[in-house]
């Protein structure tokens, strides 16, 4: 009889497990798909992706790189929308000889309301197709809020158009487990490297910091910014894709030393590349030189204010 009764507990408990396991493996596959279809410009810049053939070129799993083919494991909000934007539009102004293509033709392409209910046909929910007229106003609305971070230039438009749904797609890519081992372990090699680099920068002797006080290191810093800045702070340094650097507002910083900081190591969250591999410490003092002259210049079309003041 007792065995009986251990039995049935040891059942009853079993049951009880399971039952809550599928509760909250059920909940789970929910919250993601949820999450997912909430997302609706990106689930049509997927399509755009696709279309572009970019399979070609990218894989989104590390594990699958190879020479042929770049990862963008891991790609999601590492460069900000503008950036991305004016990237897509015009590779060449940003890399030397890049073997990205131009999509341009994107920004002429606009969001079809036909398409994106093909898309939800084949991967949404009947739920989601029943309610497509109210979907496609949330798609419409992201979009619309996607463009609004992007300085709209006379020259382009970011209304609705096809480039902001790849944008949108490409800034949700997510690390894989294999792209999170492996960017800790870059951390690390990247931490001892910049402990190096940041003794030397933050040093009031170092040669950044004083070739940057020296007044004749302005001319030269102008060459190397219009040779190297001008793509991402605009000409006279009004900004573009990257902030206004003439203004009082700074997203990393405004001393001599925050701005040789951010030249030599970058700031991937901000679009900010890093130079240390391009420029020796000279130029990045010349370049620091060039950047405090500017300050307060008041250049036409500026870029509205970004950060903090200083």
């Amino acid at each position: 009889m007792n065995n009986k009764i251990l039995l049935f507990s040891f059942a009853a408990i079993f049951i009880f497990i399971a039952f809550e396991g599928c509760k909250t493996l059920s909940k789970n596959n929910y919250i993601e798909d949820e999450l997912q279809a909430k997302n609706y410009l990106a689930a049509y810049g997927k399509y755009v992706f696709e279309k572009e053939s970019c399979k070609s070129c990218h894989t989104l799993n590390i594990d699958q790189r190879s020479d042929n083919l770049l990862s963008l494991d891991g790609f999601g909000n590492k460069y900000a929308s503008d950036w991305l934007y004016y990237f897509l539009s015009d590779p060449k102004k940003f890399m030397i000889k890049p073997k990205m293509p131009s999509h341009l033709h994107l920004l002429d392409n606009l969001i079809d309301k036909s398409t994106f209910g093909k898309i939800i046909e084949e991967k949404g929910s009947k739920r989601q197709q029943k309610k497509i007229d109210r979907i496609w106003n949330k798609l419409l609305l992201q979009a619309d809020n996607l463009s609004n971070e992007i300085p709209h230039k006379k020259q382009y438009d970011t209304s609705r158009t096809e480039v902001l749904a790849l944008i949108a797609y490409l800034q949700q890519i997510p690390s894989s487990p294999s792209k999170i081992t492996a960017d800790s372990l870059v951390q690390a090699k990247q931490m001892e490297k910049e402990k190096v680099w940041d003794n030397f920068v933050m040093d009031e002797n170092s040669i950044p910091l004083q070739v940057a006080s020296k007044p004749e290191s302005i001319a030269k810093g102008k060459l190397l910014y219009e040779a190297k800045c001008t793509a991402c702070h605009g000409l006279h340094g009004e900004g573009s894709s990257g902030p206004n650097l003439t203004d009082e507002y700074w997203l990393i910083g405004g001393t001599a030393k925050d701005i040789a900081k951010t030249i030599v190591f970058g700031h991937a969250e901000e679009g900010m590349l890093s130079w240390r591999s391009q420029l020796n410490p000279t130029e990045v003092g010349e370049l620091v030189a060039f950047i405090i002259s500017i300050k307060g210049t008041n250049p036409e079309n500026a870029k509205g204010p970004q950060g903090k003041k200083e």
